[in-house]
């Protein structure tokens, strides 16, 4: 596994220091949060409600589907992996999505500079585990980025980047259930999925894997294996840690 040189990381460091917040899990075992909020999204000077259409480039954001592979997007031999741990109800994780997926879709994944993959860091409560479980099966469908796209869209809808809430339904089995059907998932394949006892399992492994890595929150991010901190302060920020790793290839 390539390492991320140490000026990368002091790089990094600085440039998120200013940069996203995190939603918190439980210090040792990556648990629900027990005082998480998105309060502060709101008033972020890199929040995308600032702008009149806050959603607009990612609610038109298109997935490169040739390049997709369950829940990694690419193309083979890209110089540089990118790994983002999230929780689809996570604020913050929401935020990083609506500000940078269509940057790094366009400018970094289909140019094939960078892999992009997706792993679930469920942190803050059941409606977060049941919303990676069904992430997870659209992945075996190969459906895992139109699904993904389905549920950040429905949180920012819902205005989750100014008032939190967490495990009030927006997750709940029905809803998701709807969410895989709109993103063309086979249902009695989607449904058996869930119900499987290994697709907690998968799940859990992704969260041992980030405590592993030193993630206590989510958004998470990874370049070539090395945990790297929060998200970065703006795209400019993002930019330039990308185009550094990918030079010292």
């Amino acid at each position: 596994m390539t390492r991320v040189p140490r000026p990368l990381l002091v790089a990094f460091a600085a440039i998120t220091a200013a940069g996203f917040a995190a939603c918190g899990g439980d210090d040792d075992t990556g648990g629900p949060a027990s005082g998480a909020t998105g309060t502060s999204v709101a008033t972020s000077a890199t929040s995308p409600t600032a702008t009149p259409d806050p959603f607009g480039d990612f609610a038109a954001l298109i997935y490169p589907q040739d390049l997709a592979d369950g829940d990694s997007i690419g193309k083979a031999g890209a110089p540089v992996t990118l790994t983002l741990y999230e929780d689809f109800q996570c604020p913050f994780c929401l935020q990083l999505t609506l500000s940078y997926e269509e940057m790094l879709i366009n400018e970094y994944v289909k140019t094939g500079k960078v892999l992009l993959q997706f792993r679930h860091y469920a942190i803050l409560g059941p409606e977060s585990e049941a919303a990676a479980a069904a992430a997870i099966c659209a992945a075996d469908q190969d459906k895992f980025w139109p699904f993904h796209h389905l549920l950040f869209l429905e949180q920012a809808r819902q205005g989750q980047l100014k008032n939190e809430v967490i495990n009030k339904g927006r997750f709940s089995d029905a809803a998701l259930a709807g969410f895989a059907a709109e993103a063309g998932l086979d249902a009695a394949a989607y449904q058996s999925c869930v119900a499987d006892p290994t697709t907690v399992q998968r799940l859990q492994a992704d969260a041992r894997d980030a405590r592993q890595l030193g993630l206590r929150g989510t958004p998470g991010v990874v370049i070539d294996g090395q945990a790297l901190g929060g998200a970065p302060a703006d795209k400019a920020s993002f930019r330039r840690v990308l185009d550094a790793a990918i030079a010292n290839k």
